[in-house]
């Protein structure tokens, strides 16, 4: 898209208000950053909508001395209608922020944030378009050049497009995936090896015990007094309850530097599960087959739109990596990760931990 005889004119008196402003992080000419809106705006709103012009002077009031009189007769001036010239003027107000901290000093920034995202809700459908396409420009050069601010950017951003969806559907869904893509590479991600000794292979099995130790060492371990022991057969009896760590009594409870063991009911299992997730920013949930450990994990909290909000609702599985690697998914965990072989096989925590040597053996390799 190029600009036209007009927009060329308002670009070098936008440039002229501008003056030797520059860009925060890159010391560009400040007005390369409404010209590179411009452009997009032009591409996808088109060149005759007043977009193109709104975008070149949506900083003008902002971080100028220009004025609504000025603006509106340089419009005419450059030979716009009254009628283009009132709709441009309309969208540049449109875009520009009311609650300034100059003009509210008494106001903190989230109190500000929070009047504007409800202002900015209400404008017209051209301008929260190109206010899409503002942030999408923003968005690169804040990421790259300041970590620290870009958390407060992106989390403002992202909510503010949780209310500002009245604009171009295609630029609405773009900007919202850059923006969760980069809120995505900015959490700091841990994975989380898991696994579950239950009462048989059937749709009604209940959970005798789960296991978890995160790829930082931290381990979870619980064992449950309430699951269905009639459903227990002389194989789970031998290789799986006689294992438990803590039979002989009904309840146990430790936890010492994020290491934490337990012993009681689902409901209570659940919430020092939640607990325990905590102390991650984000979890990736690692299973052997995920067939029947995801779903009982999902189980434990009702269903799977209950999972604590910090873990990701899609899990990985290292069947899936041995069959990636050319492996046989059914090889022994224990001889492939190169673990001495204990008594502690069919125990929730040890084949947690069996897991996770796994992973990164395949990883790594």
């Amino acid at each position: 898209m190029k600009l036209n005889k007009k927009q060329i004119a308002l670009y070098k008196f936008v440039q002229l208000k501008h003056g030797d402003q520059v860009r925060k992080y890159t010391a560009e000419p400040y007005h390369t950053h409404p010209l590179e809106v411009a452009l997009a705006a032009g591409r996808t709103l088109g060149a005759d909508t007043g977009a193109v012009e709104a975008a070149l002077c949506h900083d003008l009031f902002e971080d100028t001395d220009c004025t609504s009189l000025e603006l509106i007769e340089k419009l005419i001036e450059l030979g716009y209608s009254y009628k283009e010239s009132f709709v441009i003027y309309s969208l540049v107000i449109e875009l520009t922020d009311v609650y300034t901290k100059d003009k509210h000093p008494s106001l903190n920034r989230k109190a500000r944030k929070e009047l504007e995202k409800l202002r900015l809700s209400a404008i017209s459908e051209i301008a929260q378009s190109i206010k899409y396409i503002d942030l999408m420009c923003n968005l690169p050069s804040i990421v790259a050049n300041d970590p620290n601010f870009s958390k407060i950017y992106l989390k403002e951003g992202r909510e503010l497009l949780n209310t500002m969806r009245k604009g171009d559907y295609l630029l609405y869904e773009e900007c919202l995936d850059m923006f969760d893509g980069a809120i995505k590479k900015t959490k700091k991600v841990t994975k989380v090896f898991f696994d579950s000794e239950f009462t048989g292979l059937h749709q009604n099995t209940t959970l005798i015990s789960i296991g978890l130790v995160s790829e930082c060492g931290k381990t979870f371990y619980a064992e449950f007094n309430d699951y269905d022991s009639s459903q227990v057969d002389d194989w789970l009896r031998k290789n799986v309850i006689e294992k438990l760590r803590y039979n002989g009594t009904s309840q146990f409870f430790y936890n010492v530097d994020g290491n934490s063991s337990y012993k009681g009911t689902s409901e209570n299992i659940k919430e020092k599960l939640v607990i325990w997730l905590a102390q991650f920013e984000n979890v990736e949930m690692w299973s052997d087959c995920l067939s029947y450990d995801w779903v009982l994990f999902c189980q434990l909290f009702g269903h799977a739109f209950n999972i604590p909000d910090n873990v990701y609702y899609i899990p990985f599985d290292i069947c899936t990596l041995f069959k990636a690697e050319g492996i046989d998914p059914d090889i022994s965990r224990e001889g492939y990760s190169e673990l001495k072989a204990t008594a502690d096989k069919h125990n929730a925590l040890w084949d947690a931990r069996v897991i996770k040597e796994c992973y990164f053996k395949l990883t790594c390799q």
